[in-house]
């Protein structure tokens, strides 16, 4: 089976479909890795995948002289975990004190409102939404928490093309945002985030999370991102955020309001500018984990017109011929117009 997307070793593969399958395809993809790798020897791209693969083999009551390393694993991503939940606690208390409404995104959104189980997926940073309005003063009860930055504080109101990127006294980095996606009118967008955020439960925090469709959105653009890395640097693909991917569809498709959430994430892609890198995204989910994306889907996704935006930001895959050339001639039309102001 070869990737759509990226250039996964066979080994790679099948230690995905080991941690993300059900039992018969995860059984048969564990043996084969087992077969293939030296466990004791795993690179870093594949070891963060280990605790998710414990879980799943646990869950399968899956038995193998391997699984008390595998657990052993999967017991320090939860310790690590717990670990940074008391600073977080205290942060979000300080904030919910300073009436600052707080939204999580990447790594906490994951374990608090896909992953099933606290040690399945290591916190690696912390990324908080907040409103224009309370850039400010979130700015302030970061800095009053111990959180540090090089950064000059916001004004209220002020939109951060970029997020602040924070540091504790231990080095951990955590990254404050005020903005996702972009489409006109921007404060709609902006609303609808917050509209469609879903309440859930962190180490028994309540929190409010992007909603799985957004956060799969907000990551097929980072792993689009990280396609184009991949292909000029000759470290390791982070295979988990594909594992991120497949847990975050399987959250959609296993919800009650599944087939509005579907509506949605397709009109959403559409809107933002975000359909080749959603339609790269499920594509490869679909050849790896063979998942129960509706059969309506990806065909819609492959119907819809792709704009110059996304043609001139997007990595395009080498078998899109007809994109790719048309992505060159939008770019030489740009030039040319640079060229003629």
């Amino acid at each position: 089976m070869s990737s759509a997307y990226y250039p996964l070793s066979l080994s790679e593969k099948h230690l995905l479909q080991a941690a993300l399958m059900e039992e018969n395809g995860a059984t048969a993809a564990w043996q084969r890795w087992r077969d293939q790798v030296d466990i004791e020897q795993i690179e870093t791209s594949s070891y963060h995948v280990l605790s998710a693969l414990y879980v799943n083999l646990a869950h399968h009551q899956i038995s193998d002289p391997h699984m008390s390393r595998l657990k052993g694993i999967y017991r320090r991503t939860w310790y690590a975990n717990q670990l940074r939940m008391k600073p977080l606690r205290n942060l979000l208390a300080a904030l919910r004190s300073a009436d600052v409404e707080v939204l999580l995104r990447r790594d906490l959104a994951l374990v608090a409102s896909c992953y099933s189980d606290a040690g399945a997926r290591l916190i690696e940073r912390f990324d908080l939404q907040v409103s224009l309005d309370d850039v400010r003063l979130a700015f302030e009860v970061l800095k009053q928490q111990g959180w540090q930055t090089d950064a000059l504080p916001p004004q209220k109101g002020d939109r951060l093309w970029q997020p602040i990127r924070f540091r504790d006294p231990d080095y951990f980095s955590l990254f404050l945002h005020n903005s996702l996606f972009w489409s006109s009118p921007q404060f709609y967008t902006d609303r609808l985030l917050w509209e469609n955020a879903i309440a859930c439960q962190l180490s028994n925090i309540p929190v409010r999370s992007l909603s799985p469709v957004d956060q799969l959105l907000a990551l097929s653009v980072i792993v689009n991102h990280d396609y184009t890395k991949q292909r000029r640097s000759p470290d390791p693909y982070p295979i988990v955020v594909l594992a991120d991917a497949a847990v975050m569809v399987n959250v959609i498709v296993d919800s009650a309001t599944a087939t509005d959430d579907w509506i949605r994430l397709l009109s959403q892609a559409q809107r933002y500018e975000m359909i080749l890198p959603l339609r790269y995204l499920l594509v490869e989910l679909q050849q790896l984990f063979e998942l129960d994306i509706p059969d309506w889907v990806l065909p819609n996704l492959r119907r819809m017109a792709i704009s110059y935006h996304e043609l001139l930001t997007y990595a395009l895959l080498p078998k899109e011929r007809a994109l790719r050339a048309k992505a060159a001639l939008v770019k030489m039309r740009q030039r040319w117009k640079d060229i003629s102001r």
